[in-house]
């Protein structure tokens, strides 16, 4: 998929990262101090809505990017890839890889801990939540997979070292959550297990967009993702929730090292410039 505009390229992307880092922290660190501070609580009208404040840094400074951009109505061009556009057959392998690491952990976990409702069994929950995850969380896939992979070559290359730093920088965008008394992240999720989990879905994702697709694939993956996540009860083993998430984002490697080998080899034989 190619960028729509003129892409300024890193100066563009490290506007996004400070700014988008700065958006959400100034929400969710508010918040982490009215929370604590017994002013607002989980459930209530003024937690949510700074809660999803902080969450739309990377959708709103992802559209304040494209519309900066020289050319022919660039923001309206980025917003067209917001939809699940055409998928080549390098697509449908990365969007099938995501939906099976997707599912892995939870029913890996429910093998070594048999008490852990089988995702089979809140099917109705998952339809529930799945639009509700477009919102919470696949709208970021604008900012990281869109803003970020137009403007750095070397993720769109695949390399590995801008892929584990991008891991990292998505990870430590999120961190706030865990300060907020009554958030996902404070009450049920370990760091360590979730910093393990992005770095699949980073793989993943990225693979998704070296295939050509838009990022409107992300945005659905990304809330397949979350929706798995959130209907099947958190493992209270941290040694085995750990071990499970190594042992997905090394599935998640392997998969991505077969992907872009094959995609490259393929490139090189249409005669095109490597991917």
């Amino acid at each position: 998929m190619k960028p729509h505009g003129t892409v300024p390229g890193s100066r563009e992307l490290r506007f996004f990262l400070l700014a988008t880092f700065a958006w959400t922290w100034f929400f969710w660190l508010g918040l982490a101090g009215l929370a604590r501070g017994g002013l607002v609580s989980a459930g209530t009208a003024p937690f949510i809505l700074l809660h999803m404040a902080g969450g739309f840094g990377p959708t709103i400074l992802a559209l304040v990017c494209a519309a900066r951009r020289a050319g022919d109505r660039p923001l309206a061009g980025f917003l067209h890839t917001w939809l699940p556009g055409r998928l080549s057959p390098a697509g449908f392998a990365a969007l099938g890889a995501g939906l099976v690491l997707a599912v892995l952990k939870p029913l890996v976990l429910r093998g070594l801990n048999p008490g852990t409702p089988l995702l089979v069994e809140n099917w109705p929950a998952m339809l529930a939540l799945f639009p509700v995850m477009i919102l919470g969380g696949g709208l970021e896939e604008p900012g990281w997979r869109g803003i970020v992979f137009e403007d750095s070559e070397r993720l769109r290359s695949g390399d590995l070292g801008a892929l584990a730093g991008m891991a990292v920088l998505w990870t430590a965008w999120h961190l706030p959550l865990w300060l907020i008394p009554g958030t996902y992240q404070n009450t049920s999720m370990d760091l360590v297990s979730f910093g393990l989990g992005v770095g699949g879905s980073t793989l993943v994702f990225y693979a998704l967009r070296m295939s050509g697709a838009s990022v409107g694939w992300c945005v659905l993956a990304h809330a397949f993702y979350n929706t798995a996540l959130g209907t099947f009860v958190p493992n209270t083993n941290l040694a085995s929730d750990r071990l499970v998430s190594a042992a997905v984002l090394a599935a998640a490697l392997a998969f991505f090292l077969v992907f872009r080998g094959r995609l490259r080899a393929r490139t090189v034989r249409s005669g095109d410039a490597p991917a």
